[in-house]
């Protein structure tokens, strides 16, 4: 079983605030500000897939995810991801959300033409994606680097 998931990161958004002890009158003083990027300099989208064999392939997202650009990845991304984690598709079990790019006509039509099974993820479901632990874990990783990467 696999479960994807997109996710979008600010480029300059590993800095969740900073602290300083200032005395009266120093507040603005240059020596203890920050520069700052508004909005966070833009953002980064991912694509990605975990299973019990391993990650699949990370996908840097260009443009706005759309059904077509789903199915390109899905296409290259996690076929290629099940092909190099050895798993075999006919045993293969695919979870995403209900999200409209993954519900769409041209989505669900793909999987069937692959001989995939889809894991049916109920309507308003909490969003239990194991995916989300893997995004959280990576997104830590890259805020231990210094400079944070950009």
């Amino acid at each position: 079983m696999g479960f994807a998931d997109e996710s979008n990161y600010g480029v300059f958004g590993c800095r969740n605030g900073q602290w300083a002890w200032r005395r009266p009158g120093e507040a603005l003083d240059w020596r203890n500000t920050e520069k700052m990027v508004k909005h966070k300099g833009g953002k980064v989208a991912l694509w990605g897939m975990g299973t019990a064999h391993g990650v699949g392939h990370l996908v840097c997202i260009h443009g706005n995810l759309n059904g077509k650009l789903l199915v390109q990845i899905m296409e290259e991304d996690l076929l290629g991801s099940l092909e190099d984690l050895n798993i075999d598709p006919e045993n293969f079990i695919y979870a995403h959300d209900n999200d409209q790019k993954n519900t769409g006509q041209l989505v669900q039509n793909w999987f069937p033409d692959k001989n995939l099974t889809q894991l049916k993820w109920p309507a308003s479901s909490p969003d239990m994606n194991i995916q989300e632990h893997i995004w959280a874990e990576l997104e830590t990783i890259a805020c231990r680097y210094e400079p944070a990467p950009h």
